[in-house]
């Protein structure tokens, strides 16, 4: 098991749940305008399957516990018109080749399960475009692969929420990590004026990959409720 490994310390610690419903993390648009969530280069997302160990960290989408997909943000602001937004994914699929690099992690049943990506409309339940990525798969194994690219303009949000699928083992419990991108967030070529794309995380888990004391630096926003 990885969690035995010198290399990895135990996912309880590593794994960073989110557990507040209106906390996000920021990320914002790099000068180049790509836009990447983690921007640590060790630093992975990371979504269990529903029946996975629940000390391994991810209460989003444990059974018994937040039981729904793990979901991120897209907002586009006001200034972006007609613009095409791409969007890829590193390391999509469950699977892993290099413990020392891969989270991704097959558990119990010893199958590795379909991860499922669906873009969302504003109203989270819309769903513009969807894709699975086969358990198992090295066509998208630590790539960056296309998600999808479609025109945008602000303002106007999208949500991206990832599952993983249940298979012939009627069970699903694996750990996948991944990353995600924007491929270009500055619609009009200029980075400072504000108007530039943002990904967020509302629901996820992280993992970090590397030896030693790790460190991950967090940007949140949240909105605070007034008193009576």
């Amino acid at each position: 098991m990885k969690t035995e490994k010198q290399y990895r310390k135990s996912k309880s610690i590593v794994s960073l749940l989110l557990c507040l419903a209106l906390l996000t993390i920021l990320v914002n648009a790099a000068p180049a305008g790509e836009v990447v969530l983690p921007r640590q280069s060790n630093v992975y997302l990371q979504t269990n399957g529903s029946q996975s160990p629940e000390q391994d960290g991810d209460w989003w989408t444990h059974e018994t516990h937040g039981n729904q997909p793990h979901l991120y943000q897209i907002i586009v602001p006001s200034g972006v018109n007609n613009f095409n937004l791409a969007v890829e994914m590193f390391d999509p699929e469950s699977y892993c080749t290099d413990i020392y690099t891969d989270p991704d992690e097959q558990k119990a049943n010893l199958v590795w399960e379909d991860t499922r990506v669906r873009l969302l409309d504003s109203d989270r339940s819309t769903v513009l475009y969807e894709t699975v990525y086969p358990g198992g798969s090295s066509a998208s194994n630590l790539k960056w692969v296309s998600f999808y690219s479609w025109n945008v303009t602000g303002p106007h949000n999208y949500y991206l929420d990832v599952t993983l699928l249940a298979g012939a083992a009627a069970t699903v419990d694996d750990e996948n990590g991944y990353r995600i991108r924007v491929v270009d967030g500055n619609a009009d070529g200029n980075a400072t004026n504000g108007n530039e794309i943002g990904l967020y995380a509302i629901r996820s888990a992280f993992s970090m990959m590397g030896t030693g004391d790790l460190s991950y630096t967090f940007a949140s926003m949240y909105r605070r409720s007034r008193r009576p």
